[in-house]
C-alpha cells in the first residue's frame, strides 16, 4: 500500500469512526427522550415505542409541551428551551450524515446534502471534525437533559456531586418497583 493509500484509508477511517460515534450516541439521546417523555405523561413503558412514534423534530416540540407544564421554574423552563434548540441543531446534523452522499476520503470527509429548504444541494467539508465536536456536545446536552427532566429533579438538587450515579439508582428503583421480574442483583451496587 502507497503512502497516499494509506493517508486515504486513514482519512475514511476517521470519517466512519466520527460518523458511528455521533450516530451512536444521538440514538442514545432519542431513546432517552421518548423515555422522559413517556415517564413525565405516565405511560406504561410497556407501550412507549408503540405510542411515541413521532420523527425527532417532532419529539423534540412534545417534550417542550409536557415539561413546560411540568417543570416549576421560568429558569428551568428556559434552560429546556436552549436544550431543544441544541437538539434541533444535532438532528439537522444527522439528517445531513444520513441522507447526503458521503465522500470520506475527501477534505476531512465531505458529505453533499440537498437542503429541504433551498432544494439545493449543500456541500459540508470536515465532516469527521464537525461529527466529533458535535458528538462531544451532545454528551453535555445528554447530561443536562437527564438532569432537568428527571422525576428525581427536586432531590437531584441537593446533591453536588456523581448526580448521574444518584438519577441512575433511583431510577433503577423506581423500575425495579414497577416490574420486579427485572434482575435486582445490582440494584444496590
Amino acid at each position: 500500500m502507497s503512502n497516499a493509500e494509506e493517508v486515504q484509508a486513514a482519512l475514511e477511517s476517521a470519517t466512519y469512526h466520527a460518523i458511528g460515534r455521533f450516530i451512536a450516541r444521538f440514538n442514545g439521546l432519542e431513546h432517552s427522550l421518548r423515555f422522559r417523555l413517556a415517564r413525565e405523561i405516565k405511560l406504561d413503558l410497556n407501550y412507549m415505542d408503540v405510542v411515541i412514534t413521532h420523527d425527532f423534530a417532532l419529539l423534540c416540540t412534545a417534550i417542550s409541551k409536557v415539561f413546560s407544564k411540568t417543570l416549576k421554574t421560568d429558569d428551568e423552563r428556559r434552560r429546556l428551551k436552549v436544550l431543544m434548540n441544541k437538539c434541533r441543531a444535532l438532528n439537522d446534523i444527522r439528517v445531513k450524515v444520513a441522507h447526503g452522499q458521503w465522500f470520506a476520503f475527501h477534505e476531512g470527509g465531505m458529505v453533499a446534502h440537498v437542503s429541504r429548504r433551498s432544494l439545493e444541494i449543500e456541500d459540508t467539508k470536515d465532516m469527521a471534525k464537525l461529527l466529533e465536536t458535535a458528538t462531544d456536545q451532545m454528551t453535555g446536552v445528554f447530561d443536562e437533559l437527564q438532569v432537568l427532566l428527571t422525576t428525581f429533579r427536586e432531590e437531584l438538587k441537593e446533591v453536588s456531586e456523581n448526580q448521574n450515579l444518584v438519577l441512575i439508582h433511583k431510577e433503577l428503583e423506581e423500575l425495579l418497583a414497577m416490574d420486579p421480574q427485572l434482575p435486582s442483583e445490582d440494584c444496590d451496587a
